[in-house]
């Protein structure tokens, strides 16, 4: 009943005539990407034989995006708005294609072979020879004949499929301005027009590539691991201008937009180094549609005002105050848009931390990564063309780098708080939170076959060997549940009846449960090696027996896995030029920087945040960092992002 009457009185109160308001709310916005791209583009690499290879961009999609604003509306009582919106949203590219040698260099090829070794013969044998009815022609004539056949099959012959992709995420600040029609009506139309500026998030953004030219022996193609800096990327900083039509029912917004890039798609060639001088990038446009709610609105009166509606509320309501729940729930959701991790790698990395890694043709291959797996193994294998048995070592290394992206979902978090007194709170928060991380790195394959000479009357001479080396970019993701319980303390103070500020600060335990392994895009987790490992790593699944480099042994046909890592690495010099002293460098790692299975899977944080309150809603900016590092692999956490929690209990 005490409810009811304050409800009346507050709507017919003459104060609230005045409409001006605030709002502040969620949304979710989906996109239908599309994208313009010069027909001609082309990315360029050298070959270690001084030519150079073509990568065709045939076909480049822009995957469907989706967005989660939360939105700041200001709405004026002649029906102008203005809105302040921040989201996060994935933009990715696909470019599928043909690798191939230039036009030019194909057609010199073409007409060489044609003119010195097929035109002789033609020209011996069949020109106006009877026997075949074939009439004389001259080599201009049987050059206009047989070029186009011929050009077609040295393309076929040396051409190669590619697959690009590119993931990047942005933070997104955007501006509308908008007016809605017939106000006093249940459904109100509006529309909007607005700007956008979408700044690539820290560490949120890969490239990988799938090529392979292995069948036509492209030993000067097999270190492609530099064809990524030859790939179209796109721009660190993007702009957006975008028109919208929509409806609003009460506190929901349902609406269209269509948005347009207004600044180059793809990242100037003068601010990336490369070879390539194509922009294969111009521009984006999308279609989309969204929803978005309100979920507090937030009337403008100053102070005064404020104190005069209470002083009304009261002297109807006499001295009856509603006491205050000491007991507070709520449910939140938090959203990054600020993660770093660092790794072993990006920590110590010192410029003497590389690994020379020769190729059977003497090429030097410089490793900088000093997180190594390594799988080595040495059989007995039958040589079909020799009919003899060939003594065959395997070694395969992925040397893992940087990381490349961070992707956290948003957090989702059921909080229950106890406040004793109106300006501190006691509050504990359980949470779970979807993450991804991507650490790039290079696979390195060898295989070096062993087999016996003899000379003509069958004597043993000797022994001789021959090698294949390759080494291609991937991607070593990692998913992760994490389940985290904080403990925080709240200070807060009255602003004006209605709206508080305070501040914040606590600690959190995080559990983390491995997610899917998941190998469904281009070079990610796509080697047994990378598979092996982390079913070891997060599993503990030690089938293949994974010792770390103290403990490897060798023998005559052995298989070993093995996993190692070096904060300065002993470096010793041979005719080749500088390698690494591995026996060494491995036992001088110590004890306390072993992989450890309890670091895998907690960690604890610090949490500090600025507070808003509004009634039911509380609105919060937060930064949160490492107390003990995430395990091994993930060091140096910090994350800064934003926080809406709404009390269903207050």
């Amino acid at each position: 009943m005490v409810k009811r009457l304050l409800a009346t009185i507050l709507t017919c109160s003459p104060i609230l005539l005045f409409s001006q308001s605030i709002q502040l709310g969620l949304g979710a916005e989906g996109n239908l990407n599309n994208v313009i791209v010069n027909p001609d583009s082309k990315s360029v690499i050298g070959t270690t034989w001084g030519d150079t290879l073509h990568f065709k961009h045939q076909s480049v999609t822009m995957p469907f995006s989706y967005k989660i604003p939360i939105f700041f509306r200001y709405k004026m009582n002649n029906g102008l708005w203005f809105e302040l919106n921040y989201a996060t949203e994935n933009i990715n590219i696909e470019s599928t294609g043909d690798a191939n040698h230039p036009d030019e260099v194909l057609a010199d090829w073409v007409n060489e072979y044609l003119v010195q070794d097929l035109w002789p013969e033609y020209d011996a044998m069949y020109n106006g020879n009877p026997n075949y009815g074939l009439d004389t022609i001259t080599q201009t004539e049987f050059l206009e004949q047989y070029w186009s056949a011929a050009f077609q099959k040295e393309y076929d012959f040396w051409n190669e499929k590619f697959t690009y992709l590119q993931r990047t995420s942005y933070n997104s600040l955007g501006i509308q301005i908008g007016y809605t029609f017939l106000r006093t009506k249940k459904i109100r139309p509006f529309i909007s027009t607005g700007f956008t500026w979408s700044s690539q998030k820290h560490k949120y953004q890969l490239k990988s590539l799938s090529y392979s030219a292995d069948s036509k022996n492209y030993t000067e193609f097999n270190n492609y691991y530099d064809l990524l800096q030859e790939m179209p990327e796109l721009n660190h900083n993007l702009f957006f201008v975008s028109l919208n039509l929509g409806m609003e029912i009460h506190k929901m917004r349902f609406g269209i937009s269509a948005r347009t890039t207004i600044n180059s798609l793809e990242q100037s060639k003068f601010e990336i180094e490369r070879l390539t001088q194509d922009q294969t990038l111009k521009m984006m446009w999308s279609l989309g549609a969204y929803a978005n709610f309100s979920l507090f609105d937030f009337n403008l009166r100053d102070a005064g005002d404020r104190k005069k509606l209470k002083d009304d509320e009261l002297k109807v309501l006499g001295d009856y105050k509603e006491k205050k729940k000491k007991i507070k729930l709520s449910v939140g959701l938090d959203l990054p848009f600020y993660t770093d991790i660092s790794n072993h790698f990006e920590q110590t990395n010192p410029d003497s931390a590389s690994l020379s890694w020769y190729t059977n043709e003497g090429e030097e291959w410089p490793i900088i990564e000093n997180v190594w797996i390594y799988h080595q193994k040495a059989v007995l294998e039958p040589d079909e063309v020799n009919s003899t048995i060939e003594d065959n070592a395997y070694s395969e290394i992925i040397a893992l780098g940087n990381i490349k992206m961070i992707r956290q979902f948003p957090q989702l978090s059921f909080n229950m708080e106890y406040e004793p007194v109106d300006w501190f709170s006691m509050e504990t928060k359980i949470g779970y939170q979807f993450n991804e991380i991507h650490t790039q790195g290079r696979y390195i394959f060898q295989k070096i076959s062993y087999f016996e000479l003899y000379d003509s009357l069958g004597n043993f001479e000797g022994w001789d060997y021959y090698s294949d080396e390759s080494m291609r970019p991937i991607v070593f993701r990692e998913t992760f549940h994490n389940i985290s319980i904080a403990e925080r303390l709240n200070f807060k103070f009255t602003v004006v009846p209605g709206f508080m500020i305070g501040f914040s600060g606590g600690a959190k335990a995080n559990l983390f449960l491995p997610g899917k392994f998941r190998i469904d895009e281009v070079n990610y987790n796509n080697i047994d090696l990378l598979s092996d490992f982390n079913d070891y790593w997060t599993n503990g699944n030690n089938d293949k027996n994974w010792v770390d480099y103290e403990d490897y042994t060798n023998g005559m046909y052995y298989d070993d896995y093995n996993f190692f890592y070096f904060d300065e690495m002993v470096i010793q010099s041979d005719q080749l030029g500088d390698y690494i002293d591995f026996e060494q460098t491995f036992n001088d790692v110590g004890e306390d920087q072993r992989m450890s299975n309890f670091k895998n899977k907690i960690n604890f944080t610090w949490m500090a945040g600025i507070d808003f309150y509004f009634e039911r809603l509380r609105f919060n900016i937060y930064t949160e960092g490492a107390i003990t590092d995430i395990n091994f692999l993930y060091r140096d956490y910090l994350s800064v992002g934003m926080g809406i929690h709404y009390y269903i209990r207050k």
